[in-house]
């Protein structure tokens, strides 16, 4: 009760910094961590790969797996960068669009992510959920 008591709250407290990924990387569902549900006698979670149509950056402000999964099954190659990437980082990939994942909190305190954005929307199509679209 008293942790509760003196707790701050959210606003203005950067959580993305410490659910972002480290590192860019490409995302790949058959990695062994990302095994779908299945049921046996059945083709429930069967992993069929369509044809790869477009290169697009996912920025990790937090994203979920279910979303990059979804992604990935109507023929995006998905790449993900943290958080504080640049849009250099993102031109190195070369996408044909830019992500923007939902994340945790409050995104007024993100200044990082709000330069790197306007910046990103002015060279490619841009989309995104929850707080990526604030």
């Amino acid at each position: 009760m008293r942790r509760a008591q003196v707790w701050e709250g959210l606003v203005g407290v950067d959580f993305v910094k410490e659910v972002t990924c480290q590192r860019p990387y490409q995302w790949d569902p058959r990695r062994p961590l990302d095994k779908p549900f299945s049921l046996a006698g059945t083709t429930l979670g069967a992993w069929v790969a369509p044809t790869k149509r477009y290169k697009v950056v996912a920025i990790d402000y937090g994203a979920k797996r279910n979303i990059l999964r979804k992604l990935r099954q109507h023929g995006f190659d998905v790449w993900v960068v943290p958080a504080s990437a640049t849009p250099e980082m993102v031109d190195e990939i070369a996408p044909d669009g830019v992500f923007l994942s939902n994340g945790p909190g409050d995104p007024e305190p993100l200044h990082y992510a709000y330069r790197t954005v306007a910046r990103l929307i002015e060279r490619y199509p841009t989309f995104g959920i929850c707080m990526g679209t604030t």
